[in-house]
């Protein structure tokens, strides 16, 4: 599938660099996926002759790079991506308290020490993925029926969460089937599901960040929900159907009242493993599970995939550790100006992402995710409101549509 290329390692290292930039921007900009980047430039990038290893290994550090950081606005001004959708949940009570830069700190180890896990399950991909793909994709729908079962039964109110999952679950077909491109899609299902709700009632009860302690993070849990995390990549990266947002649902039992720090370091690790098992899988299986991996598809027969999976592993540590450092001044912009102001300008500027990328029929989706996601925080639990994919996923895996 792929051939040795002898590659400058000066001029790659320089890209995978670029990339963990872009992806920091991707992270930090509300409404901005790292698919809309790879997307929009790849025709660019072939156009211009460059080298295709040099815009891979650039696709590596983007998409790592952004799992590091995308928790930073999901946590502190609710505006979140869908993979990092659920941590908005509990990132305002977090907040609240002084907690915020401990709970996103809890984010980036479980998404680095999850790669640590990473390594001994990728040994055994190599030897058993298409056995261990073929006996899960078999069964999928019936653990994500039960899985979706347990979450509306784990509610304070079951009656209210099975509404609130059936109208989520419809949402999701229906868009799906809209026709509106489905890299874009989940901008105005996830803004309206969970941004728009949570802006609106900070914006309602005057909301603003106080200052926040100084994280104290226990390498003990961070390292616990970043294994488990892993395990849900491993589905994200692997089985067809089931990506990073949806993986984030089967960590979800580890929430608690209190922002669970084994669930924010699990949340975490899901999204960067997703990344390097969907490689795995490309390179194995000839699936692609993710933005980056459906680019390298085009061009696979051309590159060396394992360039690609070290420049993956290569830029973890970076990007950790640039995330750590960011995440102060990020806080300390967000605390110094009008958090109102900002509040407005995510509405307005996701609103208008929404227009450009997805037309009329995208802003008619975020109006009516908006109206299911304000239902779903009255009612107090807002996992229920992942059904938007887990019930397309059910039947794709009960072989009525491929829906995502």
């Amino acid at each position: 599938m792929s051939k040795i290329v002898i590659v400058e390692p000066v001029t790659l290292t320089l890209y995978t660099a670029l990339g963990i930039l872009f992806g920091i921007l991707t992270g930090l900009i509300p409404g901005i996926h790292p698919n809309t980047v790879i997307f929009t430039s790849l025709p660019f990038y072939l156009a211009s002759g460059g080298g295709l290893e040099f815009y891979a290994v650039f696709l590596a550090g983007l998409s790592i790079s952004h799992t590091f950081h995308d928790f930073l606005p999901a946590i502190f001004i609710s505006s979140p991506d869908a993979e990092s959708a659920l941590a908005v949940i509990n990132g305002r009570s977090a907040v609240e308290s002084g907690r915020g830069l401990e709970i996103f700190h809890y984010t980036v180890y479980g998404a680095f020490l999850g790669l640590i896990p990473v390594l001994a399950i990728s040994a055994v991909s190599l030897l058993y993925l298409q056995a261990m793909y073929q006996s899960v994709e078999v069964y999928m729908h019936y653990i994500l029926f039960f899985f979706l079962l347990f979450i509306v039964l784990d509610s304070e109110n079951s009656l209210e969460a099975s509404i609130i999952a059936a109208f989520s679950g419809v949402l999701g077909v229906v868009s799906f089937q809209s026709g509106v491109n489905q890299s874009f899609v989940f901008i105005p299902l996830f803004s309206g599901l969970f941004a728009f709700p949570a802006i609106i009632r900070s914006l309602n009860q005057e909301f603003s960040v106080p200052e926040q302690d100084l994280p104290n993070v226990s390498s003990r849990d961070a390292f616990s929900g970043g294994l488990i995390g892993s395990t849900a990549g491993f589905l994200a990266g692997v089985v067809p159907g089931i990506g990073a947002a949806v993986a984030t649902t089967f960590v979800s039992p580890l929430m608690r009242k209190d922002s669970s720090p084994r669930f924010m370091s699990a949340l975490g690790a899901v999204n960067t493993t997703d990344i390097i098992f969907s490689l795995f899988t490309l390179y194995l299986l000839d699936n692609a599970r993710s933005g980056v991996a459906v680019a390298l598809q085009f061009f696979s027969t051309e590159i060396d995939l394992r360039i690609v999976l070290f420049a993956c592993i290569a830029s973890a540590p970076v990007a950790a550790f640039l995330a750590l450092k960011i995440s102060d001044y990020y806080v300390h912009i967000v605390r110094s100006l009008p958090l109102s102001k900002i509040l407005v300008s995510v509405i307005v500027f996701i609103s208008l992402v929404t227009l450009y990328f997805t037309g009329i029929t995208g802003l008619l989706i975020l109006l009516i995710s908006t109206f299911v996601g304000i239902a779903a925080l009255r009612t107090g639990d807002r996992r229920v409101c992942m059904a938007v994919l887990i019930v397309p996923a059910i039947l794709f895996f009960s072989g009525f549509g491929a829906f995502i």
